[in-house]
């Protein structure tokens, strides 16, 4: 498993990212917050309002000067949990927030990064119409993350020295990540949809919506299909 996430982790290496010229349009911090709302309630098609609603009066903001871009960060408390965000409120924050939002709708238990990416992704492309570059500037973002991690590993994974379990999983759920996007836009929509609502309303477990990805045809069909 470890030389198919070396593989990996050279491949993610070899990508190459178009020059990101995107300049994020400022809107208010309400407004971003108002944004991320309505995505997730029309993804899980208006359905679970009163449980997003609930979700989201447990969450508290701050701002972090060292935060940029898409960047963001979520602690999580007994009761409530807190995001936090860059300064600037753009509508790269507004995407950021709903990556962080996706860790705080998650059971802690099943933390994970590839649900987070998905919804990201998601937000992202959808609100390319409105602000054009914004697309391929968060998925040149995601994979410049994913680079600095496989370098990493790549220069520690002869190094019994070091535990590099974070950098396989962070690799293996970025791969995840767009597999399900790619899944959702082409494929099944109706099927994602519901499998995520029951994941993060139902306590389902995380296993279902990886088993969609491991069973699809086009993952099978790739080297990197390792289930763990």
């Amino acid at each position: 498993m470890e030389d198919k996430i070396y593989d990996l982790a050279k491949d993610i290496i070899s990508i190459k990212t178009k020059k990101d010229e995107f300049v994020p349009k400022i809107i208010t911090f309400e407004e971003e917050k108002r944004m991320t709302c309505e995505f997730y309630k029309k993804f899980f098609n208006n359905k679970k309002n009163n449980e997003m609603d609930l979700l989201d009066s447990k969450i508290s903001y701050r701002k972090n000067k060292n935060l940029k871009d898409f960047n963001g960060r979520v602690f999580y408390g007994t009761l409530n949990n807190i995001i936090e965000l860059p300064f600037k409120d753009n509508i790269k924050t507004a995407t950021g927030m709903v990556h962080e939002k996706a860790h705080a709708y998650q059971d802690f238990i099943y933390k994970n990064e590839f649900i987070p990416s998905f919804f990201e992704m998601l937000f992202s492309y959808y609100y390319d119409n409105e602000y054009n570059g914004l697309f391929k500037s968060n998925v040149n973002y995601k994979i410049n993350e994913a680079k600095k991690v496989a370098e990493n590993y790549v220069y520690y994974f002869k190094n019994k020295k070091y535990d590099l379990k974070y950098h396989q999983n962070f690799l293996l759920e970025f791969y995840l990540s767009f597999y399900l996007f790619n899944i959702y836009l082409k494929k099944d929509e109706t099927l994602i949809t519901n499998t995520l609502e029951s994941i993060l309303f139902e306590n389902e477990k995380l296993d279902s919506l990886k088993n969609i990805i491991y069973q699809d045809s086009d993952f099978r069909n790739n080297c990197y299909s390792i289930s763990l």
